[in-house]
């Protein structure tokens, strides 16, 4: 029984070692190290949280607000004869397949429309097109905001009047958030891009590279239609003028 005692004390005592290793050094109020300046630091960053939230600063409100205001319904231009100047249009690209989904066998379907982009560091500074801002090709077709345009006249061209093949026109975003218009420009290629895609962008200031020709599709009939009007929903291309390249 003594023996039995012995081992007994012996395990107790054990665990009462383990128990005092193991002893929290300080209660749970007590702070370490820099508890001062984080203390500071998370009040902080609460405060200017709570700042931007109620300011619509925080990116998702942001984000938000440029949803409503890029995704905002327009109404196309009417039916008509010929394309005019300052009526708005959509540009699509018939030929590009918007959905690939060759695994289950069905046909891709095409068309993509030209659209104005944001990214975040844009949204950052504001919620609606600026000076800067990218444009791709998308496949959402209701028109919005941000995938309807309107040509604006390079050489005195008023409002109304119809375009012909081979004038030199800008392409006018329907909408913008600057005091003035956005117009599509291309940017000057590089050695490192050259013979690329255009790169196009959102200029306040229309400038030589804002300009594009429209011709006939067929390259045949280019010079005789050339001084012709066409009538909206016609196959065209869209020439870049400063460098031949095709929109």
């Amino acid at each position: 029984m003594e023996g039995c005692k012995s081992v007994i004390a012996s395990a107790e005592e054990q665990e009462k070692q383990e128990l005092w290793k193991n002893r929290p050094i300080y209660s749970a109020p007590v702070r370490i190290a820099n508890w001062n300046e984080d203390l500071f630091l998370e009040e902080e960053q609460f405060r200017v949280a709570n700042y931007k939230r109620d300011h619509c600063m925080l990116l998702v409100q942001k984000t938000r607000k440029m949803f409503k205001n890029l995704l905002t319904p327009v109404t196309l231009a009417d039916e008509s004869p010929f394309i005019m100047y300052g009526l708005t249009y959509q540009l699509k690209a018939c030929d590009l397949p918007n959905k690939l989904v060759p695994e289950t066998g069905y046909k891709a379907t095409y068309g993509l429309y030209l659209s104005g982009l944001m990214n975040e560091k844009d949204i950052e500074l504001a919620t609606h097109f600026i000076h800067g801002c990218g444009l791709t090709a998308s496949p959402d077709r209701p028109p919005c905001v941000r995938n309807t345009f309107k040509f604006v006249g390079c050489d005195g061209q008023t409002d109304g009047q119809s375009i012909y093949y081979g004038d030199d026109v800008y392409i006018r975003i329907y909408e913008s958030g600057t005091d003035g218009h956005l117009f599509v420009q291309c940017e000057n290629s590089t050695f490192d891009d050259f013979g690329g895609h255009l790169k196009l962008r959102l200029t306040q200031s229309p400038d030589f590279y804002c300009r594009f020709k429209m011709f006939h599709w067929d390259p045949q009939l280019r010079e005789e239609t050339k001084g012709s009007g066409f009538a909206p929903n016609t196959r065209i291309i869209i020439q870049h003028t400063a460098s031949g390249q095709n929109l």
